[in-house]
């Protein structure tokens, strides 16, 4: 897609160092139209939703490198008092700053809940360090970290015929300073960044409970290679250079996850922001070997990459150089990149299929052995970081890792070919784009529109 610890003694309760953010933030993404209850509408980083397992204890739910979501309460009704840690805007990196009393969510309140959980694999020290951005599309309502506060709401919003952690176990947060950091900013939104040792970290997130919705709970973006953009769904309109002359044709876009605004990229390295997007330079005045074809963002949102055909990546901000193939011969250009969900590392995506990995995105896989009816035009990685998908400008689709197949327009007859691709927040679907605007829907990712009825200026040549 061309978007885009140190060791401490053992103490009674494992030290994790963890961050909890909670943000305003615009409905960006989702799973389509919506069940009943709260629903997820933006999930970013090391994070995968799962189905609930028949036990939670501790090293009975285990996966390293990311957060397990799980959903458990569907527009309950509170029959008494439900106590919480947090509630109220600010930040809170020490228990002494939690509100006493406790605060509670009155009864009579219809809630749903999502328990976040993380437990790596054997006994790590440290484990590793993951985080996740996820929103919702009701308000947030309130917010448990502490074991006690867990547990105590295990019989209210557990799911039925699951073994929940025993109250003597470790399982929430740790708050200290520079080891736990909670932070609440506005209602919808909460990011998470937690780097576990031996025990689990776990938060439940309770919302207000939503209803049955047809209503759209997702959005894609189209960009032109005038940088014009068409906004469907709910993403946000930021502007535009629709009606900039343009040194070079725009080629690449990529927006921060849980942020309002987006950057579009030219072949010459100019860069261009929008909403919320700050700029962090560009190589629009440097002489460059190869043009510009790729663009990710930072797991932050302050920093970007650019990637050249020939494989040279460049980095501004706080995304940091983890490599690249400027000196690699290649057997065919570089046509794409993706950052890992974690932001220290990203892939180069050769038209060949060819996969260059770096940083902490791993190698799952290529199509650069493989003949190709039509050339890869594009990447997007899963949800967790442990997959990826391409696809060719036939929207011939190849999953790799933990990417699975949702369908393709392989076998069919395009109007004008596919020219990028983008993964559903879930990661349980994707569109495909075509140059003339039409829009391609799999697995969950529902069709919200498209310019393939409307004469462009210029072709589509990225999403977002």
């Amino acid at each position: 897609m061309q978007r885009s610890g140190s060791h401490r003694p053992a103490r009674t309760v494992t030290a994790r160092v963890a961050m909890v953010v909670v943000t305003a933030a615009a409905v960006l993404g989702g799973v389509g139209a919506a069940p009943a209850g709260a629903v997820v509408t933006l999930q970013c980083g090391n994070v995968a939703a799962d189905p609930l397992p028949v036990s939670l204890r501790s090293d009975t739910s285990e996966q390293t490198g990311r957060f397990q979501l799980y959903s458990e309460a569907r527009q309950q009704t509170l029959t008494a008092p439900l106590v919480v840690d947090i509630t109220q805007l600010g930040t809170y990196d020490q228990v002494a700053l939690l509100p006493l009393p406790a605060p509670v969510i009155l009864p009579g309140t219809v809630v749903s809940s999502y328990l976040l959980h993380s437990d790596p694999a054997g006994s790590p020290l440290p484990g590793p360090r993951i985080t996740t951005t996820l929103a919702f599309d009701q308000d947030i309502l309130g917010i448990m970290v502490q074991g006690a506060t867990l547990a105590a709401a295990d019989p209210v919003l557990g799911a039925a015929g699951v073994i929940y952690p025993k109250l003597t176990e470790p399982r929430g947060l740790e708050l200290a300073p520079k080891v736990d950091f909670i932070r609440l900013t506005g209602p919808r939104t909460v990011e998470v960044t937690v780097q576990t040792t031996t025990a689990s970290d776990e938060i439940r997130i309770v919302t207000a409970g939503g209803a049955d919705s047809t209503a759209p709970t997702v959005g894609y973006q189209l960009i032109a290679s005038d940088g014009g953009v068409f906004s469907f769904g709910d993403q946000h309109f930021a502007g535009s250079t629709g009606g900039t002359h343009l040194n070079s044709p725009v080629v690449a876009a990529s927006a921060g996850c849980g942020h309002d605004g987006y950057w579009l990229a030219a072949a010459d390295g100019g860069v261009f922001n929008f909403g919320d997007a700050g700029f962090y330079g560009s190589m629009g005045a440097v002489k460059l070997n190869a043009p510009i074809v790729g663009m990710a963002s930072s797991a932050s949102g302050r920093g970007y990459w650019l990637a050249a055909s020939d494989g040279g990546v460049f980095n501004f901000g706080d995304a940091d150089f983890k490599g690249s193939a400027g000196k690699v011969k290649l057997n065919s250009p570089i046509v794409g990149m993706a950052a890992s969900p974690s932001g220290k590392g990203y892939w180069l995506v050769a038209s060949d299929g060819g996969i260059f990995n770096y940083g902490d995105a791993g190698f799952f896989g290529s199509t650069g052995a493989i003949k190709l009816n039509q050339p890869i035009v594009g990447m997007a990685p899963t949800p967790t970081g442990l997959g990826y998908w391409m696809v060719a400008s036939d929207g011939g689709i190849f999953g790799f890792g933990d990417a699975p197949f949702f369908g393709s327009t392989g076998a069919m007859t395009l109007n004008q070919p596919i020219v990028d691709m983008v993964m559903a927040p879930s990661g349980r679907g994707y569109w495909l784009i075509a140059a003339d605007g039409g829009v391609f829907s799999f697995g969950v990712a529902p069709f919200m529109g498209s310019t393939g009825g409307i004469r462009l200026n210029r072709p589509i040549v990225a999403a977002l």
